[in-house]
């Protein structure tokens, strides 16, 4: 629908797509600090965990190094796939 849509040159939706790819990556993101975190902290049973706040609190400067660069590894790799994607359907509007 979207390259049918761009083809036809009718760009409307293309806010409503960046605002619910923003809202992705927000997700995205916090889903890759709270992973990183658990791993990290660990999961003890019958324990309350601690909040993604407190956690990211308590970091020393090494952790925080350390989660900035599992964070950016993992938005690059999907910054690449998006751009393989975005070429793709760049190829197919101007082949039609």
């Amino acid at each position: 629908m979207v390259l049918g849509l761009l083809r036809q040159g009718k760009l409307h939706f293309l806010p409503a797509l960046r605002e619910a790819l923003l809202v992705f990556l927000r997700a995205k993101i916090k889903g890759i600090l709270a992973g990183y975190l658990q791993q990290e902290v660990g999961g003890a049973s019958g324990v309350e965990p601690p909040s993604l706040a407190d956690c990211m609190r308590s970091m020393n400067f090494q952790d925080w190094l350390e989660l900035l660069q599992e964070l950016f590894t993992r938005v690059l790799h999907l910054q690449k796939a998006i751009k393989v994607i975005r070429g793709v359907a760049c190829k197919w509007v101007c082949s039609n």
